[in-house]
């Protein structure tokens, strides 16, 4: 069938590399002849005038690690947001505020600093509702005077709801795009290319990074992961010497992917 995978039975491993690879190729309005699964590459595609073989990985933090860091740091974020909430809602006058905000990295507040942390946050927001001439969200114009939100927070956005006033991370921006990590992530991908050979020139290879929905695959705001891929320059030297013609970094959440070289960003 047109499109479809010729194997039919998969590991749920290889279901999702190629829901990656079938998402990635509608936003390059792409309609394939077949896609065959294999093991190297993981995929090949073929079209009418050529083939793409295709690997396909997942990001996921702290890899080497095999992600326990990152899944204690989530257990450490739903006690923060536990506590802070529990708080707040001692506070008549925050009813229908939400305030969201993102880490600057990997740190935290430690235990011993956490309830400051949360003082400073309430306080920062407190300043923003006492003006109430204002819709959708506002940010606190400094946090020059809050040492522990300078210290660990990059944004703090306030919003105004009818509905709710939980207050949390962004979900899907807790943290940077760290480039050791990311090097991590497409190494064994670089290892098994060294290993296939095309069959003629017009054969292309590429690698797919598909990132996910779960908490440990958190990725920051679209604008910053553009920019940060376009500043790892050891990626960049990795992957021009490797033997992939194309890499694709994709956001399933948002259905968008930054197509290197040049980390073009490409969304429907």
């Amino acid at each position: 069938m047109e499109g479809e995978c010729s194997k039919n039975i998969l590991s749920d491993k290889k279901i999702q590399e190629c829901l990656y690879l079938k998402q990635v190729l509608e936003l390059l309005r792409i309609t394939p002849c077949e896609i065959i699964c294999g093991e190297s590459p993981d995929f090949k595609v073929l079209l009418k005038n050529k083939r793409i073989g295709v690997e396909v990985t997942e990001y996921y933090l702290d890899i080497g690690s095999t992600g326990s860091i990152a899944r204690k740091r989530e257990e450490y974020d739903k006690c923060i947001e536990a506590r802070l909430n529990s708080k707040v809602a001692k506070y008549n006058y925050l009813k229908g505020i939400a305030t969201r905000f993102m880490y600057k990295s990997d740190s935290r507040p430690s235990k011993q600093e956490l309830d400051n942390f949360i003082d400073e946050l309430i306080s920062a927001t407190t300043q923003v509702v006492k003006n109430d001439n204002w819709k959708g969200f506002k940010e606190p114009k400094s946090t020059n005077d809050f040492p522990l939100l300078k210290k660990y927070i990059n944004a703090i956005r306030i919003y105004k709801t009818q509905f709710y006033s939980y207050w949390q991370r962004f979900h899907f921006s807790t943290t940077a795009l760290q480039e050791t990590n990311s090097i991590n992530v497409i190494d064994p991908k670089i290892s098994k290319a060294k290993k296939y050979k095309k069959i003629n020139e017009s054969e292309d290879l590429w690698l797919i990074i598909g990132v996910g929905r779960l908490d440990s695959q958190s990725v920051p705001p679209v604008n910053f992961v553009e920019k940060y891929l376009k500043s790892f320059n050891k990626i960049e030297e990795i992957l021009k010497n490797s033997l992939f013609d194309k890499v694709y970094f994709y956001l399933s959440f948002e259905h968008t992917a930054f197509e290197w070289p040049g980390w073009t960003k490409i969304a429907l």
